[in-house]
């Protein structure tokens, strides 16, 4: 008895190895994030800005903030819900282009908060942030890695940090990023936050 008890046991945890599963490992700034929330499913909509010095960008970052609430190529639900906006009035990520980093850096995005400027954001919540595409990194991507950076960054400015996973848009692109747009780990960073 005791020996068809231990063979099915092992049957059992072989079983367990062989069926694919769907784990998910995203990473926050110690559950921080934008103050206003990322659009509530469209009942409460939110803007990003895109300044002049990112003009040249402006279609792909306007497919990138797409690729974040368009997600039923995943049959993932997320509240995001952006629209771009001309002005400075009321966005809460804004966007620019500048030629003030050493190459080896693509981009970065800022967490602030209104008149009290830049915030650590594992430490708070923020109101807006300020993604910046530095020019000497930047401009040496390809369209498919130019997008995935903007999307990238447009997470961080939602409240996700790092990862390590290869097919997850946020691991950077120096640690073998192969996506461009959120995936099923990304999006579900974005639902447990908001």
């Amino acid at each position: 008895m005791r020996k068809l008890v231990a063979v099915i046991f092992t049957i059992t945890i072989i079983f367990c190895f062989l069926i694919p599963f769907e784990s998910f490992a995203y990473n926050t700034f110690n559950q921080h994030k934008l103050k206003g929330g990322v659009g509530a499913y469209g009942k409460d909509t939110q803007y990003y800005y895109i300044d002049s010095t990112a003009g040249s960008q402006e279609e792909r970052i306007n497919w990138s903030f797409n690729s974040c609430h368009t997600t039923s190529r995943l049959g993932i639900t997320t509240p995001i819900s952006f629209r771009r906006q001309a002005g400075l009035s009321s966005p809460v990520i804004d966007i620019y282009q500048y030629n003030d980093l050493p190459s080896n850096y693509l981009a970065y995005t800022e967490m602030k908060l209104i008149g009290s400027g830049t915030i650590d954001p594992y430490k708070q919540n923020w109101d807006y942030g300020r993604i910046v595409l530095n020019t000497p990194g930047y401009s040496t991507l390809s369209d498919f890695n130019r997008r995935g950076t903007i999307g990238h960054e447009i997470g961080h400015a939602m409240g996700l940090a790092h990862t390590t996973a290869s097919t997850f848009i946020m691991t950077q692109l120096g640690s073998g990023r192969t996506v461009n747009q959120p995936m099923g780990n990304d999006l579900a960073g974005i639902n447990f936050l908001y």
